[in-house]
């Protein structure tokens, strides 16, 4: 949805001959890394909770920081990259990360977390739309296809293994090694990149839309812990509703600027485009909020409420995770002999009924009907 994507793809970089099939596992890596760890904090937050004196239920902010970190930065590495190098700032980038997993594990209060993840989300960002420019410049592109095939299935492994890695690191070591546990991965992507990531030949200097990065970063921001306050209920209502007052002016600010700057950060006319503005805000914003909200309340139903432990959480977790990745493997052959509309018509009111029959979970209820239904939910 940004220009600075387009842009990224059309900086020339030196061939390499022959480039090593190590570059794309680096690429993964980082890819790997940044995919697990929006999802290997959710099993451990009532224990992170328990150390730092917080409700497990306030630490949403925890994910939402990493995620819009990652979304307001991600428009930042075409520009970057244009004027350090690609490889320079792909390096760059992993050390941030290293360096923001290091603080997450040594922070001893909330907010010194929040600000770690918000820097972790950062590096991240600068991975994952680097590593793709990288692919394309230095493979041709029958093999780019298969590749990227590869490097997207480390992507999807992040869903799959980040609840049960979180939550055995967090039953049996301490909920600091979610986040210690990323340093020498990427320390070692990083000495890999140094070598085989291709230099910049001819720089492209695209111009950056830095007004619009301020506009949709503070709007965001204060969003964010506007409500983030609304649901720890830790400050005045006057306090919250100018934080989310001020929200909205700004990111309203932010939309009507987008429309009529020449380079904007978000290009908003695509939601001109009828099938992929129905697709934002159906896919795109309802159906992810709802999604990601079973994904985050149900290892806290698992442990707070039945008094699992973690890992124990994230093993049930995990089971929806293997219906999804072996869903995806029919769902070509579906989609080609169904169609889009057909299945997504036909799966949207399935999957409203699963996440509401998740109210009826009880703990009495046999292990294995729970399995089978968070199977079925991981399915659809």
């Amino acid at each position: 949805m940004t220009v600075e994507t387009s842009a990224m793809a059309r900086t020339r970089f030196a061939p390499a001959e022959g480039p090593s099939m190590l570059l794309p596992a680096t690429v993964a890596c980082g890819v790997f890394m940044t995919s697990l760890d929006q999802n290997v904090v959710v099993t451990a937050l009532p224990g992170i909770g328990e150390s730092l004196d917080r409700p497990p239920s306030q630490l949403g902010l925890l994910i939402t920081v990493y995620v819009a970190s990652l979304i307001v930065t991600m428009p930042l590495g075409g520009w970057l990259a244009d004027r350090f190098g690609l490889r320079n700032v792909y390096c760059f980038a992993l050390l941030v990360f290293a360096s923001a997993s290091a603080l997450c594990g040594l922070s001893e209060n909330i907010w010194m977390l929040v600000g770690s993840r918000a820097l972790q989300g950062c590096g991240g960002a600068l991975m994952g739309t680097l590593g793709q420019v990288v692919i394309l410049s230095s493979f041709p592109r029958d093999r780019t296809l298969k590749i990227n095939m590869y490097i997207s299935l480390a992507g999807q492994s992040g869903p799959l293994v980040g609840p049960l890695v979180g939550g055995a690191l967090t039953t049996y070591v301490s909920w600091r090694w979610i986040f210690y546990i990323n340093i020498p991965i990427a320390l070692t992507a990083a000495l890999l990149a140094a070598s085989l990531f291709p230099s910049t030949t001819k720089p492209v200097r695209t111009p950056f839309d830095f007004p619009g990065f301020l506009l949709v970063g503070s709007g965001m921001g204060l969003l964010i812990f506007g409500m983030d306050s609304l649901a720890a209920k830790d400050a005045a209502g006057s306090l919250i509703g100018i934080e989310l007052g001020l929200a909205i002016i700004i990111l309203a600010v932010a939309a009507f600027y987008c429309l009529r700057a020449r380079n904007p950060l978000l290009d908003l006319n695509l939601l001109r485009i009828r099938t992929f503005r129905i697709s934002f805000l159906t896919g795109g914003s309802l159906d992810t909020i709802g999604l990601s909200s079973v994904v985050f309340l149900l290892p806290l139903m698992f442990q707070l409420g039945f008094g699992m432990s973690a890992v124990q959480a994230g093993s049930l977790t995990f089971v929806a995770a293997i219906g999804s990745l072996i869903m995806r493997f029919f769902m070509p052959r579906l989609l080609n002999r169904l169609g889009f509309r057909r299945v997504l018509v036909t799966n949207t009111p399935i999957v409203a009924l699963l996440v509401a029959g998740f109210a009826l979970v009880q703990e009495s209820l046999p292990a294995w009907i729970v399995l089978a239904y968070i199977f079925g939910f991981g399915v659809f």
